[in-house]
């Protein structure tokens, strides 16, 4: 363990170049073994499964430190200018300590990932030079982190005892997990083929039949002639997502009797979400269905650009297929500005904050599309990806509908939410004070964490029969839409 004395000098806090500066911050800081770190007393809930999800997606663990704040000594500001020692900032603005560690060449990449004493977890990437051509070097050629030096309060509720910990750390402690990966591989491939090569093997093609207790696929083949018998319903997961992660929150007495409206005529279809956009996602799911279906469709984000393409494609190529209708939870039907280039890095972080509540199969799924995108956001061209692309609000995707909105669509339905977690550290994160009023730093507008409120239930082209807007009392953001029990009734309500 290290002491943190509140000078600016720089503590090395483990051998080989790993140093610390945090003027003003008394506390300690220690490192932990790594190989023993997911199984201690302090480890997080979900230490297990984050080790897993990181070796299947060919990330290491080089080092975990815990961080312990006792007290902040920097003098007052004055006249709104700081006088401590450290002017350093992080990418949100925000006062920063400075972390560094050797370079550990050019074909391996390095992030944090920063977890607050309250939980709150963020990606920290290297530092660039001003061209953006390369990382900044500390005074031995190391790399240099910006870490948030401002302190979290903990919720009375979750006061700091024995035991009480979040998704990936101890509440009270500061948790600094650096990972490293192999960049050869994608910088040989390029950006757009090694997240092919992922999804290929771990989000891959498929359409299979849902059961009642469960949207996983449990094999067998399709028998089109049943489905053919009367209205089916087709469910289209969102982005990173499978339909068992985006859906199985249905499980139980709401699937089964979603499954029992239908006479078991339900259906899933599982796609790639990064490197095909929603056209290409459409072309596949069109060679598989056959004319004389009768279908209506529930979406998850993405999907719903999915099933808009779907039924402007049926009806453009006049195929046999109708659609009578479709409910849209959380669609960025007017695109999510969360999804750029310039906002990768909040993307990244507010996907992670919302796994803190989700259930197992749910958090790997998520956090599989998280790292692989974490990994390839120290390379130029995430932009290339079109399933990403597709959702920019200035694109040519989202203009396209505006120009040509699917007529006729069927009757529909939308779910969107403006949230404002409770939760006051993940507040300050996400959002800004602006006089009385609370502005999130992304948008400046409502929207649920990851899309905007109104795009999600208004767009050209869509008239919508009926909607529910959920509002900060109910707590509900971008990836628990389904473990609403109103956000449940109402889709059942909807689809009767």
């Amino acid at each position: 363990m290290k002491e943190l004395d509140g000078s600016n000098r720089k503590v090395e806090i483990a051998h080989g170049g790993y140093t610390l500066r945090t003027p003003g911050l008394v506390g300690t800081i220690k490192e932990i073994d790594r190989d023993i770190g997911t199984r201690s007393a302090h480890a997080g809930r979900k230490e297990d499964l984050f080790d897993d999800v990181m070796k299947n997606t060919d990330v290491n663990l080089l080092k975990v430190f815990e961080l312990k704040i006792e007290r902040d000594t920097s003098p007052p500001k004055i006249d709104g200018i700081r006088t401590d020692d450290l002017t350093a900032e992080t990418t949100y603005g925000e006062p920063a300590m400075v972390f560094e560690m050797p370079y550990l060449g050019d074909e391996s990449g390095v992030a944090v990932l920063y977890i607050s004493e309250a939980g709150i977890p963020r990606w920290i990437f290297p530092e660039f030079a001003k061209s953006g051509t390369s990382p900044v070097r500390g005074g031995e050629g190391g790399l240099v982190f910006h870490l948030p030096r401002t302190s979290d309060t903990i919720p009375d509720d979750k006061a700091e005892k024995d035991g009480t910990r979040s998704l990936f750390s101890t509440l009270g402690r500061r948790s600094v997990r650096v990972s490293q990966w192999a960049t050869g591989g994608l910088v040989k491939l390029g950006v757009k083929a090694a997240v092919k090569a992922w999804e290929d093997k771990q989000r891959p093609y498929g359409l299979h039949m849902v059961t009642f207790d469960s949207p996983i696929d449990k094999g067998g083949d399709i028998d089109w002639d049943f489905l053919r018998e009367g209205r089916s319903l087709l469910m289209i997961h969102g982005t990173f997502s499978t339909a068992n992660a985006a859906f199985g929150a249905l499980a139980g007495d709401p699937l089964r009797e979603l499954v029992n409206t239908y006479d078991g005529r339900v259906l899933a279809f599982e796609h790639p979400t990064l490197h095909e956009s929603p056209v290409d996602n459409v072309n596949w799911l069109l060679e598989k269905l056959p004319d004389g279906l009768d279908l209506d469709i529930i979406t998850h984000s993405r999907g719903g650009l999915v099933a808009r393409e779907l039924v402007l494609t049926v009806d453009r190529n006049r195929r046999d297929i109708k659609f009578n209708k479709v409910v849209l939870v959380a669609a960025p039907l007017q695109g999510t500005i969360i999804t750029d280039d310039k906002h990768m890095v909040q993307f990244l972080d507010r996907f992670t904050c919302l796994l803190e509540y989700l259930p197992d199969t749910v958090v790997t799924t998520i956090l599989e599309g998280i790292l692989t995108l974490v990994k390839l956001v120290g390379c130029a061209g995430l932009n290339v990806l079109p399933g990403l692309q597709a959702m920019d609000p200035g694109g040519a995707y989202i203009k396209g509908f505006k120009e040509d909105p699917a007529s006729p669509f069927p009757v529909s339905y939308a779910l969107a939410s403006d949230f404002q977690p409770a939760d006051q550290n993940l507040l300050r994160f996400l959002a800004k004070r602006a006089g009385d009023a609370i502005i999130d730093r992304i948008f400046g507008a409502p929207n649920d964490c990851i899309v905007p409120t109104e795009g999600a239930h208004e767009a050209a082209g869509l008239t919508f029969k009926d909607d529910l807007v959920f509002g900060h009392d109910a707590q509900v953001h971008h990836l628990n839409y389904f473990s609403d029990r109103v956000a449940q009734d109402k889709i059942l309500e909807w689809f009767k």
